[in-house]
């Protein structure tokens, strides 16, 4: 090709290799082992809080397993549980004006309660989801992040996670 030439030089498009594996994939369940880790966090996460040995991180930790479920009951993973996992969220944000005041990641008597619930049908909702949809949730997690959605103590969100 001369350098007086306008045309574009022809570049062959790259086939991807794995096809359409990646398709087949995203409709796997989930891991035995991913699932059993998944909830292992959360529950450690959640027993050092109720025992008063708890810190920013197991509020993180339990917060994300309230946003993972929240988001799969959204999606279809049982509905009717949405009032649980928004009461366990309230718990949450309950703790976490403890932490704010106090110092130390506590829980009330009926956060304990509302976060255990909470935490059966999370983990009901593990063994029932699969890796497409896990990669959805994730990615719509992260959307709520970046737009100040989610773990966000502003007034707004407190009477949203509320109601």
């Amino acid at each position: 090709m001369s350098a007086r030439s306008r045309r574009k030089r022809y570049t062959p498009r790259r086939n991807d290799p794995s096809g359409g594996l990646y398709a087949i994939e995203r409709r796997q369940p989930l891991a035995e082992g991913a699932i059993r880790d998944i909830a292992l966090i959360s529950r450690s996460a959640f027993e050092k809080m109720r025992t008063g040995r708890g810190d920013t991180e197991d509020l993180f930790n339990v917060g994300f397993a309230s946003n993972v479920a929240l988001l799969l009951t959204e999606g279809g993973f049982g509905r009717e549980c949405e009032p649980e996992i928004k009461a366990a969220q309230a718990a949450l944000l309950r703790a976490h004006d403890r932490l704010t005041s106090v110092g130390r990641v506590g829980l009330d008597g009926p956060g304990i309660a509302e976060i255990s619930n909470m935490l059966d049908v999370f983990e009901a909702q593990l063994d029932a989801a699969i890796v497409g949809d896990m990669v959805d949730v994730l990615r719509e997690i992260h959307r709520r992040v970046e737009a100040g959605l989610v773990a966000n103590s502003a007034a707004e969100f407190r009477s949203e996670a509320c109601a």
